[in-house]
């Protein structure tokens, strides 16, 4: 959609913009802005009933002298009955496509609601979260060792950075006996310790909780094509487990 109706007036430095005036945003885009800038409400010209009206004021004002006023209110009486249903739609040129945006601290540069969703998510930081529960069935299934690791999610995205861990779901690891030491940490390929050995014995509280930062476990640091990993270690075999779980959240951002 390029073309659109003047709904009511506009007050340019060049002179007044009456309703109904036709104006292609493409071919002409610097009025469409101006007018907009200054409280013009553009309408799609697709819309027939609109586009009726504004011949009408058209009309009224070069054979019988209207009033702008008089120009408004045919014009918005003409909108009114389209108004719901048009900003409504997800068609391209209604809906957000028309709703303008008062940006008084300048933060983007589109004028509508689309034109700003499209600038904010084409180039936008996205927190993004990659998890994994770690549980007595992987213990098991690591068998007679002291260490073993569970991927956290997929291999992270080019321009991945660090964001925070957060150890959550908690329920302490046990053995019969309880004599051995667990602990879990988040490394990753060439990037180790992006969290220090944290206890999650039985009778550890305060989760959920972030944990302990280690070399890699700043803010931003660089993380793209990382495989990340959930390291449990014990000071016996790790298939001694009888009870415990835990979830991690690798929280990290894609630069673009």
């Amino acid at each position: 959609m390029a073309s659109y109706y003047l709904i009511n007036h506009a007050i340019l430095n060049t002179g007044t913009v009456p309703p109904g005036t036709l104006c292609d945003a493409v071919a002409d885009p610097t009025t469409y802005a101006n007018v907009a800038a200054a409280g013009g409400l553009w309408w799609p010209s697709t819309d027939t009933t609109v586009a009726a009206a504004a011949v009408l004021v058209s009309d009224m004002r070069k054979y019988r002298g209207a009033s702008i006023e008089d120009m408004e209110s045919i014009m918005s009486v003409a909108t009114s009955s389209q108004m719901g249903t048009t900003l409504a739609s997800t068609a391209t040129g209604k809906g957000a496509s028309i709703v303008g945006i008062a940006d008084a601290g300048s933060y983007i540069t589109a004028t509508t609601v689309e034109g700003a969703l499209q600038e904010v998510y084409g180039g936008a930081i996205m927190l993004q979260k990659r998890s994994v529960t770690l549980a007595v069935a992987d213990c098991t299934a690591a068998g007679a060792v002291k260490t073993f690791t569970k991927n956290v999610g997929a291999v992270l995205p080019a321009n991945a950075r660090f964001a925070g861990v957060s150890f959550e779901t908690f329920s302490g690891f046990q053995d019969t006996g309880d004599t051995l030491t667990w602990t879990v940490s988040v490394d990753g390929t060439s990037v180790a310790d992006i969290t220090a050995a944290l206890n999650v014995r039985t009778g550890q509280t305060g989760f959920p909780k972030p944990g302990t930062v280690g070399p890699y476990g700043y803010a931003g640091a660089p993380l793209g094509g990382v495989q990340l990993a959930l390291t449990m270690t014990s000071s016996g075999n790790v298939n001694g487990a009888t009870a415990g779980t835990v979830t991690v959240n690798v929280f990290y951002v894609v630069r673009s």
